[in-house]
């Protein structure tokens, strides 16, 4: 395996547009020295990415994927762990319909004209916007 820093340029594959007009020195540098992963001058496929170019992409891009993939579960497993609603409000909403019932049984009304009543405890609980200001409509 090559080093990273051994990279190549022939100053000779300039155009005359791009050549540098100044001299370090007023030396001539033939070759210009490079961190990348390319192939030399003098391959087939001159400058070309090399293949641990292409390795080290795929590394990369794994490990991309597999951060992307972690963080995700991560924030999944947070979600499922803290409850939307705090238990402390579910308790009290429970409390709420119990005493609703026991009102409408001392008024000696059916409990069945109340709509909130016929809410299982579960829906009445996960509403977002109020299970009272839902059903007053």
């Amino acid at each position: 395996m090559a080093p990273i820093l051994s990279n190549v340029f022939s100053t000779s594959d300039f155009t005359d547009e791009d050549r540098p007009s100044i001299d370090i020195d007023n030396r001539n540098f033939t070759e210009c020295y490079y961190r990348g992963l390319r192939n030399p001058p003098s391959s087939e496929d001159a400058y070309k990415p090399a293949p641990m170019y292409w390795t080290i992409f795929a590394v990369r891009l794994c490990f991309v994927l597999v951060f992307e993939h972690l963080v995700f579960g991560i924030t999944s497993l947070i979600s499922i762990i803290i409850p939307d609603i705090p238990v402390e409000i579910k308790d009290s909403i429970k409390r709420e319909m119990h005493m609703a019932r026991e009102a409408m049984k001392k008024a000696g009304k059916s409990c069945s004209n109340l709509n909130i009543l016929n809410l299982s405890n579960k829906e009445a609980v996960s509403s977002s916007n109020g299970s009272y200001n839902q059903k007053k409509k």
